[in-house]
């Protein structure tokens, strides 16, 4: 009795954990990719704003100039979880070297801090004129204007405030520099790619995969796998033979054909067959004509007749029966040695008595054994002669 495992397994696909789990990665996958379109969308805004902006106050304007790279929250936070994995003293190092390149202060107690003024900050947001928040920026677009600048509106100064900064946040910020500087490839890809790419492993189809690796093998192998495959494929195999009896019955035929014409040409081949397919016609045609010359038959006739023709039938074989030198009965007289032939005394069938059961004669008179007779059967003539 085979032993039914499988819903024990933690990889079984039906498990209803299994199928949960699934779903939840489908759901947070397509929640990654809509807060990217978002936030591609509002850098896309914030760039071409910029560019306007420029334009309209007379500025040199770069208008090849990429959109800057998007980095979505969930992938601040694995980083900021790897830094964290790291050792201590690089983390702290890598910290302490982001804070001193923007020319931050530290306490006396040598926690790390943020920068006193911010001017990290205030630097970005004068050069790029884009606050922290999207939110923020979108609320404040609405007062904007692109054609003059006694119409712009100038972001609000920051208190000036130390905020305790740990090893994450020291780590998010360096990475929010970082995603600053990029450029917006993998995003703009990710928007232009189809549908189907962007689909989990076990979304695909199965021979996906393997399509693509066939590509790369070469023809050798190609073949022997499709020559291992057709091996194992019973049709293939009822294919090949039914292929293999057609060819022998025409290879067959063809033999039979050119045992017949094979001295002839495909045309003259044909004019051979019509002649002896008409020849065959004509024979038929003489065989029905020559039937039809034959005389029908006369009518029956009566049984008078045919015993009158069976009794002349009869009386001509006994004649010639008598004709014959064996037909006589012979009489050797050995003084004399000559042989002598007398007739024979003969009687016709019909005038016979016939035998009864117990093998006499039905009159009761015993005459065929003391008179002595001849009888005719099949054309052989045969003597009967008893002397008691």
């Amino acid at each position: 009795m085979a032993l039914h495992l499988l819903h024990h397994k933690s990889w079984h696909v039906w498990n209803r954990d299994n199928i949960a789990k699934v779903k939840n990665d489908e759901a947070e996958h397509e929640t990654e990719l809509r807060e990217q379109r978002r936030l591609h969308q509002e850098a896309e805004s914030k760039r071409r704003y910029q560019l306007l902006k420029r334009k309209a106050n007379g500025e040199p304007v770069d208008i090849d100039e990429p959109p800057t790279e998007i980095v979505t929250e969930a992938m601040l936070q694995a980083r900021a979880e790897a830094a964290i994995k790291a050792k201590p003293k690089e983390s702290f190092m890598k910290a302490e070297k982001m804070l001193r390149k923007n020319k931050g202060t530290f306490d006396k107690n040598d926690d790390i801090t943020v920068p006193v003024g911010d001017t990290w900050r205030k630097k970005r947001v004068e050069e790029e004129g884009a606050p922290d928040s999207g939110l923020d920026f979108l609320s404040k677009l609405e007062h904007e204007s692109i054609h003059g600048k006694e119409e712009e509106v100038v972001p609000e100064k920051k208190e000036e405030k130390k905020e305790p900064l740990n090893i994450i946040d020291a780590a998010k910020e360096r990475l929010e520099a970082e995603r600053l500087k990029q450029l917006n490839v993998s995003i703009m890809s990710t928007m232009l790619v189809d549908k189907k790419t962007l689909n989990p492993w076990y979304e695909q189809k199965a021979g996906a995969a393997f399509i693509t690796d066939e590509k790369n093998v070469d023809a050798r192998k190609k073949k022997k796998r499709e020559d291992r495959r057709n091996k194992e494929d019973p049709m293939y195999q009822m294919d090949q033979l039914v292929t293999a009896k057609r060819e022998r019955e025409d290879s067959i035929k063809r033999a039979e054909d050119e045992a017949l014409h094979g001295h002839l040409s495909s045309y003259r081949r044909a004019q051979h067959q019509e002649r002896m397919r008409k020849k065959e016609e004509e024979k038929r045609r003489e065989e029905r004509k020559k039937m039809k010359d034959v005389p029908k038959r006369e009518g029956k006739k009566s049984i008078e007749e045919m015993r009158r023709e069976r009794m002349d039938r009869e009386k001509r074989e006994r004649e010639r029966a008598m004709s014959l030198p064996q037909g006589g009965r012979k009489d050797t007289d050995r003084s004399s040695r000559s042989v002598s032939l007398t007739p024979v005394l003969s009687r016709n069938e019909r005038e016979n008595p016939y035998h009864n059961q117990y093998g006499n004669y039905a009159d009761g008179r015993d005459r065929g054994r003391r008179e002595g007779y001849t009888t005719e059967r099949a054309g052989n003539v045969s003597r009967l002669r008893e002397d008691y």
